[in-house]
């Protein structure tokens, strides 16, 4: 009985000292076709400090999470001057720190 306690106790901590605090780092590249002028932008968003110590897969899954909002967020702004999304392609990738 004691020995399926104590493997317990231990598989408990090591998974406990596999977590950490992440940080996200992201960036931004928006392509703009030829009625635009064609080029494109580049921005980078500030590190995003992950507040509670996480896996690193749950670090990515909150960083992919966190790719898909800044994104969404360019596509609103851009949408909301009335362009269209067939004139832009909005990537951003955001990467555990």
């Amino acid at each position: 009985m004691k020995k399926p306690i104590v493997f317990f106790i231990f598989l408990i901590s090591f998974a406990s000292c596999k977590k950490k605090e992440y940080n996200c780092f992201c960036g931004t590249t928006m392509l703009y076709s030829q009625n635009y002028g064609g080029g494109q932008t580049y921005f980078v968003s500030n590190n995003k400090p992950m507040t509670e110590k996480m896996t690193e897969k749950q670090g990515k899954s909150v960083c992919d999470q966190e790719a898909e909002n800044i994104s969404d967020v360019y596509k609103s702004s851009w949408l909301s001057y009335g362009n269209s999304l067939n004139d832009i392609s909005i990537t951003t990738n955001c990467t555990l720190e």
